[in-house]
């Protein structure tokens, strides 16, 4: 996902706010045409929206916020580096049961 698309979304977060509420908020369509368009890029080229089906626009957001969602945990993931350590693993000492 390119940074500009990132920083659409991140602009218009309130409507994957709502999605997550459960409902689909009035969107202006240069708008939906800019998810539409970042959705074919990201996800399917050959998706095609209704935007007058209200289910059609909710579906679309939601799998695109999930896909938003996964990127930034990989790149804040990607971005803490483990620390090395000299540390020896523990040992489990606790002797088992004979049966």
């Amino acid at each position: 996902m390119s940074p500009e698309d990132i920083k659409f979304l991140e602009e218009h977060i309130v409507n994957f706010e709502a999605v997550k509420l459960g409902f689909c908020r009035n969107i202006d369509f240069p708008i939906l045409d800019e998810y539409t368009r970042i959705y074919q890029r990201n996800l399917d080229q050959q998706f095609v929206l209704n935007a007058w089906c209200s289910a059609c626009v909710f579906d679309m957001l939601k799998r695109l916020e999930a896909h938003y969602e996964g990127i930034k945990f990989m790149a804040k993931r990607n971005a803490i580096q483990p620390t090395e350590t000299n540390e020896q693993p523990i040992k489990n000492t606790r002797k088992r049961k004979q049966a």
